[in-house]
């Protein structure tokens, strides 16, 4: 079934932003297996990772934007936006398709020409993906996430 459940935020920059990932307090564990990430683990209301199944489902049909936001421990919050964001299906290993960056926080997804993470696979600690020759940067960041390098 392509029905299930997410968040919606409605208060951040004009509201209807569906979160793929939340993490706030360390306590779920993101050092997860490739299909826990395919599948989605953690809490809606808690920290969680909605999967990649599912964030595949929600940008194949039409361009989505992304925005990443981000709060300090005094509460200072920063963002990023994208206007370009795709994940691609498992066969394709979830490619990440990403551009169009604004914002406050920096363009961390493209942030030189030697790491970018735009077209780059998805990778887990069980799956290593990443264009980095000399390990897995999913075992060594303890994450499953599009890397390139590490």
């Amino acid at each position: 079934s392509s029905m299930f459940p997410v968040f919606c935020d409605m208060e951040s920059s004009g509201g209807g932003w569906t979160l793929i990932q939340h993490r706030f307090d360390g306590s779920t564990s993101f050092n997860r297996t490739w299909d826990e990430y395919k599948n989605g683990f953690g809490k809606l209301t808690e920290e969680f990772w909605l999967g990649n199944d599912k964030i595949n489902l929600l940008t194949k049909a039409k361009n989505m934007s992304l925005r990443i936001e981000i709060e300090d421990f005094e509460g200072v919050k920063e963002y990023a936006h994208y206007d370009h964001f795709h994940v691609a299906n498992e066969s394709q290993q979830y490619r990440l398709s990403i551009g169009g960056y604004s914002g406050t926080a920096g363009n961390a997804m493209q942030f030189s020409k030697t790491y970018n993470h735009d077209q780059q696979l998805f990778t887990t600690p069980d799956r290593d993906n990443d264009r980095y020759p000399s390990g897995n940067c999913g075992a060594y960041y303890s994450s499953g996430w599009w890397f390139d390098a590490c």
